[in-house]
């Protein structure tokens, strides 16, 4: 995800996301986005670092509201 974002994705929109995975979700991401400057940087999981642990705890909820519901609607 870092590279993704640092590196790779001003060449994926120039080729328009051609062998990318997830294009949606990257048009997406670039739509979202536009209006911050992002900056990303890795973070070793499951440390104890807060933020990364809040967002841990957010995407297994999420994982599981979407099994549970099969389309993971709030």
């Amino acid at each position: 995800m870092v590279n993704a974002i640092n590196t790779w994705l001003k060449g994926w929109v120039t080729k328009n996301f051609k062998k990318v995975k997830n294009p949606d979700l990257w048009r997406e991401y670039l739509e979202v986005s536009q209006h911050h400057r992002v900056k990303a940087f890795w973070v070793k999981g499951h440390a104890g670092h807060e933020e990364n642990e809040r967002c841990d705890k957010m995407a297994r909820q999420k994982a599981e509201q979407f099994k549970k519901d099969g389309n993971g609607a709030s």
